[in-house]
C-alpha cells in the first residue's frame, strides 16, 4: 500500500518539475499538455493532460507563467509595456498606437509573450526622443535574459 502512494507522489512530482520548466521555457498550456502527452505521462483522473489539467496543477504547485511573472514586474532585465508606458508618462494606448503604426518597431517576445523593452539607457532615450518628436520612428531589440 505505501509503495502505490510513494508512486503517486514521485509521479505528481516529477510531473511538476516538467510543468514548472516547459512554463518556463515559454510554452502555453495547450503545448504543455500536447508534450506531457507525448512523453507517455498521464494525469490521475483523466486519459490525457489538458490545459485545464495543466492549469489546475500550476496553481496547485504555484507555477507562475513568464506573462504572469512580467505583469507582475518581476523582470530584471527589461521593463513591460505598462512600466514603459509609466515611465515615460503616457498611456499604455500611445505605446500600442505606435507599434500599430510602426513608428515603434517591436516584435513580442515569444518567451514571455508580451513586448518586454530593455532596462537600458538607450532605449528610454530613443522612445523619450520619439516622444518629443525629435525622431520619426524607434526600433527596440528583444532583451536577452536569463529567464
Amino acid at each position: 500500500m505505501f509503495r502505490g502512494i510513494a508512486f503517486l507522489v514521485s509521479t505528481a512530482i516529477g510531473t511538476s518539475s516538467w510543468i514548472r520548466q516547459l512554463s518556463a521555457e515559454g510554452m502555453t498550456k495547450q503545448q504543455i499538455a500536447e508534450h506531457l502527452n507525448t512523453q507517455g505521462f498521464t494525469p490521475c483522473r483523466s486519459r490525457s493532460f489538458t490545459p485545464q489539467i495543466i492549469d489546475k496543477l500550476k496553481q496547485c504547485y504555484g507555477i507562475v507563467s513568464n506573462a504572469m511573472r512580467a505583469r507582475r514586474g518581476e523582470l530584471t532585465f527589461a521593463y513591460t509595456l505598462a512600466e514603459m508606458a509609466h515611465i515615460l508618462k503616457v498611456e499604455r494606448f500611445w505605446i500600442y498606437g505606435r507599434i500599430a503604426a510602426g513608428t515603434i518597431k517591436i516584435e513580442r517576445d515569444p518567451r514571455y509573450h508580451c513586448y518586454l523593452f530593455p532596462k537600458d539607457r538607450k532605449t528610454l532615450e530613443e522612445l523619450k526622443r520619439l516622444k518629443s518628436h525629435k525622431v520619426d520612428y524607434v526600433s527596440i531589440q528583444n532583451p536577452c535574459c536569463n529567464g
